[in-house]
């Protein structure tokens, strides 16, 4: 136990040192995104030193959560900014000041298409470099988006519920949910599963997760990673010893997102 807190402690630690150098090199601002008649309040960060007539990749980052974008969630975008890339959070509805109520990768898919159509919309972002980030909750709407939209070059799975009846059931289990509420949500997100869909899958795919996670079971990478394969799709995934759920806490995963989105997109900030 004591071993495993030290790699806890050193694990938010470094993250820690890595995010902070990631303070300067962006500029930020807030944005209100239209969909499905409510307005959701979007942030864009971009590089703080972008030059005239140059196009820069872009990415959707799509938080965790049911309390908006989270602090781990905006040092990823501060990061990626100062790295080169234009990046979208969308504070779902419900959340984060945006109108609605949370719909559990409902409604929330389509405010994730609508942060990619007003990325795709700025003159200084290039519309065959996009990818896509999506955090536990995120994940689900990432994958789910991806399923209706071509325009998403490269993705990444972090913590990703990727069956929501089987979260679901978890949940249940440790909130002590009564069983008429458990069949009342289950028969709700049987339609958001998102594997029947994968074959309309056409970006990239890196999954990242932690093999200590003790709310979104391992075991759905591993069925998303198969179920990905099996549909003939570009996926890769890397599982981290000692970590789980609050994965992008860590220096580790956010690396290997990076070097994902770099490659799969073509960028270098060198």
């Amino acid at each position: 136990m004591k071993t495993q807190k030290l790699l806890i402690f050193w694990g938010i630690l470094t993250a820690a040192l890595v995010l902070s150098g990631c303070a300067a090199g962006y500029n930020k601002a807030s944005v209100g995104l239209a969909s499905g008649g409510l307005n959701i309040a979007g942030i864009v960060y971009t590089p703080d030193s972008m030059l005239p007539g140059v196009i820069y990749p872009a990415v959707v980052l799509n938080h965790g959560g049911v309390k908006g974008v989270e602090f781990a969630t905006r040092s990823w975008a501060r990061a990626l900014a100062k790295k080169g890339y234009v990046v979208i959070l969308p504070q779902f509805r419900g959340q984060g000041g945006s109108e609605g109520h949370m719909e559990f990768a409902g409604g929330e898919v389509d405010d994730c298409l609508a942060a990619l159509e007003y990325i795709k919309g700025l003159p200084y972002v290039d519309k065959g470099r996009i990818g896509m980030i999506g955090y536990s909750l995120g994940g689900l709407v990432t994958l789910r988006a991806l399923e209706r939209t071509r325009d998403v070059r490269a993705a990444v799975l972090v913590s990703a519920i990727s069956d929501p009846e089987v979260f679901m059931r978890r949940l249940a289990d440790k909130k002590g949910l009564a069983p008429a509420d458990l069949q009342a949500h289950l028969a709700e997100l049987k339609a958001r599963n998102p594997l029947p869909g994968l074959g309309e899958v056409t970006a990239s795919v890196l999954i990242l997760h932690g093999l200590d996670d003790a709310t979104v079971d391992p075991a759905q990478a591993r069925e998303l990673y198969g179920a990905l394969k099996a549909a003939g799709k570009d996926v890769e995934a890397v599982y981290f010893l000692h970590l789980g759920h609050a994965s992008m806490w860590y220096s580790a995963p956010m690396e290997s997102a990076v070097e994902f989105l770099d490659r799969r997109l073509g960028h270098s900030n060198k």
